[in-house]
């Protein structure tokens, strides 16, 4: 049994709420504290509608000149993850599937894809 609260200390901040959130408004939380420490985000993932998209992890790393992105559906149900990135992409690869993509990549459950964005110069 925790006797004690959190406390701010050192540089960091805590942000305290009230009562315990949804899911939901957390990652809205999150996705705004992000937003404003500075965190660099240069691809996002929304669904096809530009909205949140719920349960499909992303990942990405830059490799050799170009952004590696990892997405994986972990919801129980088909996704349409969209990319959104602020470097300009020419071209979409499935590193996977062998295949080329467009911008709208389908994603069963527990379906994954590796995708290599060719970016423009």
């Amino acid at each position: 049994i925790r006797k004690k609260g959190l406390e701010e200390s050192g540089k960091g901040h805590l942000r305290v709420y009230p009562d315990p959130l949804s899911p939901y408004a957390y990652r809205d939380v999150l996705d705004r504290l992000l937003d404003e420490t500075g965190v660099s985000r240069p691809v996002r993932v929304k669904g096809r509608h530009d909205e949140p998209l719920w349960g499909v992890n992303m990942r990405s790393v830059e490799y050799a000149g170009r952004r590696l992105v990892s997405l994986i559906n972990l919801s129980r149900d088909r996704k349409t993850a969209c990319l959104s990135a602020k470097i300009p992409v020419k071209h979409m690869f499935d590193l996977v599937g062998h295949v080329d993509m467009d911008n709208a990549v389908e994603l069963n459950p527990l379906e994954y894809v590796l995708l290599r964005l060719d970016i423009t110069e």
